[in-house]
């Protein structure tokens, strides 16, 4: 009775939820196999050019375009655990904004540590090499903290996005 009570108040959320508008950045579709996927992706895929333009032309069947007119865009998906869901609905200006801005941070602090080793260099070369080892264990800590501030879709451009 407890779970069946639990039930019906999630689906309630959910019918409120359906109700409102949410902007659609991409749509994600799962299969029961993967020889079904992979003749999915075969009869759906198109090039990048013919997307870009879309030129529907390119579409072997019209059924296969968005409300008729459309070419769609079809890639494999990430796994739907590395997918950061939350980043997902960023436009491309917020997502460039914010590396810009994280890009200009990383900088800053490039050019700052450099001042730094430079002034321990004219002091000894000891104080140098202690400056280098500690900003060498430093650094990964605040580009860390930099790339979370930025906006990826998924966790590999996170990983890419650190290296």
């Amino acid at each position: 009775p407890e779970l069946v009570c639990q039930l019906g108040k999630i689906n309630e959320a959910v019918q409120k939820l359906a109700m409102l508008d949410f902007p659609a950045t991409r749509v994600y579709v799962t299969f029961e196999t993967e020889a079904a996927q992979r003749r999915i992706l075969t009869l759906l895929s198109i090039g990048s050019k013919a997307v870009k333009r879309n030129d529907v032309m390119k579409v072997h069947d019209p059924s296969h375009l968005f409300r008729s007119k459309l070419v769609l865009n079809i890639k494999e998906a990430d796994e739907p655990s590395t997918i950061r869901w939350h980043d997902l609905s960023d436009r491309f200006w917020d997502r460039f904004l914010k590396m810009c801005v994280t890009t200009y941070a990383w900088a800053c602090v490039m050019f700052l540590v450099a001042i730094i080793i430079r002034q321990c260099s004219h002091k000894s070369a000891k104080f140098a090499a202690y400056a280098i080892a500690f900003f060498n264990t430093a650094f990964p800590e605040f580009a860390k903290i930099l790339v979370n501030y930025e906006s990826h879709p998924s966790e590999r451009r996170l990983q890419t996005s650190m290296y």
